[in-house]
């Protein structure tokens, strides 16, 4: 006879969602002070004669609450493998048909560029 629990059985143990001893522990001890950390870091985010670091980590800790933190995303080829490419003068210069950009002062949109710039650094 098959001794054990089966696959995705639980047997025993405390129930999924149930904190430790030492978290229920703190979270008592801040209920009976009338402490709620987050409404405290909100209001410390939230002052803004508070040093702008200070506020800022207030917000970055504050944000893991409301989105996720983004993991890392892997590319790789259709088989699973590094994705391989290469691009030579010869390839760049068929890929734009032997066009040339010219100098950027006859490129689409650079008066525009100049302007932003220039609105920019305050000479207009």
């Amino acid at each position: 006879m098959p001794r054990g629990a089966k696959t995705g059985e639980r047997r025993g143990g405390r129930q999924i969602g149930t904190p430790n001893k030492r978290t229920q522990a703190v979270a008592d001890t801040l209920a009976e002070l009338g402490c709620n950390p987050i409404k405290g870091m909100a209001k410390i985010a939230m002052d803004e004669s508070q040093p702008m670091q200070l506020r800022a980590t207030m917000y970055r800790e504050l944000a893991q609450y409301i989105a996720p933190k983004r993991k890392a995303v892997e590319v790789t080829g259709e088989d699973g493998s590094p994705i391989k490419g290469e691009l030579t003068i010869d390839a760049w210069l068929d890929s734009i048909n032997g066009k040339s950009l010219g100098p950027p002062s006859e490129r689409p949109g650079f008066e525009e560029s100049v302007r932003r710039y220039e609105e920019i650094r305050g000479r207009r």
